[in-house]
């Protein structure tokens, strides 16, 4: 399953530089490896970054 999340700062300021971009997508990235899910695209401007990944239905419907 795709999922596609935004994450805006608050009142849209403008915080995120290149830098801040890159160690996002650093964190992101081990973030999905941690979840087995795949990282499709991440990317962002200076009020949001986005991020398309790949998740497994089974960490969105667990089993009981």
């Amino acid at each position: 399953m795709h999922a596609h999340l935004v994450f805006v700062a608050k009142y849209r300021r403008r915080v995120f530089d290149a830098d801040a971009i890159n160690r996002l997508r650093t964190i992101f990235a081990k973030v999905c490896a941690d979840f087995e899910a795949q990282l499709i695209e991440m990317d962002g401007e200076d009020d949001h970054v986005h991020l398309l990944w790949n998740i497994h239905r089974r960490w969105l419907f667990p089993t009981s």
